[in-house]
């Protein structure tokens, strides 16, 4: 697919990516949009995630009542 672009401004940078890659210019603008054949295979969001999700769960409950005032007072909110 072919952006019209009137002053040429991408077509410098993406010619600039795919000279230094050795690749064409699609496969250069494709790879930093996520667009990139290899991202296929990738692991969704959320098994990514579970790991963090778990030790979050693991941390004991502090017990702690949040001092409304105080935080309202770093905020600004009266």
């Amino acid at each position: 697919m072919v952006i019209p672009e009137p002053d040429g401004q991408v077509d410098t940078p993406d010619g600039k990516l795919a000279s230094a890659g050795r690749e064409g210019p699609t496969d250069a603008i494709r790879a930093p949009c996520g667009c990139d054949r290899r991202s296929e295979g990738a692991r969704p969001l959320s098994v990514r995630l579970r790991p963090i999700v778990e030790r979050y769960r693991a941390l004991p409950d502090g017990g702690e009542i949040a001092d409304k005032a105080f935080f309202d007072d770093l905020s600004g909110n009266l």
